[in-house]
């Protein structure tokens, strides 16, 4: 029996929740993946008014057995000349949000979600369609896995990915690890 991973159901958690919250409000409720890029913004700000949400990290909680996982939701709206143009604006989202999250114990989770940030995330990208863009961020604690079942594991498959940058290009070398070059040591 496979079984869904912790991260995986409170991010789906999130996501049904959100919806579900905001009725036809939003035009679209969604994961977002992976370092924020060029393409990550054109997604952002493709559909307003939005929200996506993106699992950040986490670390050890004091409690035995706990991670404080860190989430981000971010919501975009469009704007005019610092007007809200859409019949929800970023403002509205946020407040929203927030009431909604804080303090609410996610039956994935292991404690309360509790709200730690937001952040005007401005940019000329954005600027120029009009879309304004925020951050907010929650730490939601979870339950470590206690032990692997490998029967549970599927087949490993490999991904393989085309970088549209030159070989060494900035956002190649964020995602560098040398985890898998052999070069950690030289």
């Amino acid at each position: 029996m496979i079984v869904m991973p912790r991260t995986a159901a409170i991010e789906q958690e999130l996501i049904d929740g959100i919806r579900t919250s905001f009725g036809g409000t939003l035009r679209k409720v969604e994961r977002l993946d992976g370092a924020w890029t060029e393409e990550t913004i054109r997604i952002v700000i493709s559909v307003c008014p939005a929200v996506y949400v993106a699992w950040i990290g986490g670390r050890r909680d004091p409690r035995r057995g706990v991670i404080m996982g860190t989430w981000g939701l971010f919501s975009s709206a469009s704007a005019l000349s610092g007007q809200r143009k859409d019949s929800v604006g970023a403002y509205d989202i946020n407040d929203r949000l927030v009431a909604w999250l804080e303090g609410r114990q996610l039956a994935a989770a292991c404690g309360a979600a509790s709200f730690t940030q937001i952040a005007n995330l401005y940019s000329k990208g954005a600027a120029k369609t009009g879309t304004v863009v925020c951050g907010l961020y929650f730490d939601i604690p979870q339950q470590m896995p206690s032990r692997i079942d490998e029967g549970d594991i599927g087949e490993f498959e490999t991904y393989y990915h085309q970088w549209p940058q030159a070989d060494g290009a900035p956002i190649q070398d964020s995602f560098n690890t040398h985890l898998y070059t052999g070069t950690e040591h030289e």
